[in-house]
């Protein structure tokens, strides 16, 4: 059984991203998801993930996974552009699986998500994730080093994600010193850009970035200024692995019918 990915690729990040996670899999670019499940139905694929598709109605699907990070709980889902939410909480209820994910927000946190999710969406299955750092790696050499490299490391650390703060919090909890450069979402960084960062790291221990801000920055990063390093990430489910199961078998299982031509509304 193949697998293709469709997505908007906003910031061409993403795409990468997605490409060095996981290699000969087809990442089809198309903010119209319905051409972009055709062309990837034209490639021979037997199963399409849409990555942030869940407004996309006109697209036939047999599952809808949703995300609600407890990292960027508040307590008051508030809707774009007063907050992250692009529907109300409940519209949770449409879902299959709702995951509730977490890197540095504590237990108590991901349960105020969940009875939250519970009163909005009592028959919709819930399973929580923590996504930690796994280890230290060069861009430069695809060298790996051990997580306790940073214990009292002096870092320079680049983030241009959603919540950025949860990324310099990671380190820090690691025991290292944060120098932190934060920027917008997607972020398309200029060579100057990364001169300037190189500059201003001139006495650190490490530069280190997500992998979302190395795939861009990789590139730019000059040669004299040393190596540019990422933090990669690790995900541990911490309850629910059997709704993940359930659903996985539902999709994939010789019952359900392959994938027609996509609808449309």
């Amino acid at each position: 059984m193949t697998a293709a990915i469709v997505l908007r690729g906003y910031g061409g990040d993403e795409i990468i991203v997605h490409e060095r996670l996981n290699p000969g899999v087809p990442i089809i670019a198309a903010p119209d998801r319905v051409r972009g499940i055709r062309e990837a139905i034209a490639r021979g694929v037997d199963v399409v993930v849409l990555d942030d598709a869940f407004q996309h109605r006109r697209a036939r699907r047999e599952a809808d996974v949703v995300l609600v990070s407890a990292d960027a709980w508040t307590g008051k889902p508030r809707l774009l552009p007063a907050g992250p939410f692009r529907e109300p909480l409940r519209s949770a209820r449409r879902a299959t699986l709702i995951i509730v994910t977490r890197k540095t927000a504590d237990r108590s946190t991901v349960e105020d998500v969940k009875r939250a999710l519970a009163n909005v969406a009592p028959r919709v299955p819930v399973t929580t994730v923590h996504l930690a750092p796994a280890a230290l790696i060069s861009t430069a050499t695809g060298q790996s080093l051990p997580l306790h490299a940073l214990q009292g490391a002096d870092l320079t650390a680049i983030a241009a994600i959603a919540y950025p703060e949860t990324f310099f919090k990671q380190l820090t909890e690691l025991g290292a010193v944060v120098r932190p450069y934060s920027f917008p979402d997607h972020h398309a960084f200029t060579r100057d850009e990364a001169r300037n960062l190189a500059a201003q790291a001139n006495n650190s221990d490490f530069v280190v970035c997500t992998l979302k801000d190395a795939v861009k920055l990789e590139a730019l990063w000059p040669a004299e200024a040393g190596s540019l390093w990422y933090v990669s990430q690790r995900l541990r489910i911490e309850d629910g692995q059997a709704h993940i199961d359930h659903l996985l078998e539902d999709v994939l299982s010789p019952a359900v019918e392959r994938m027609g031509p996509p609808t449309q509304h």
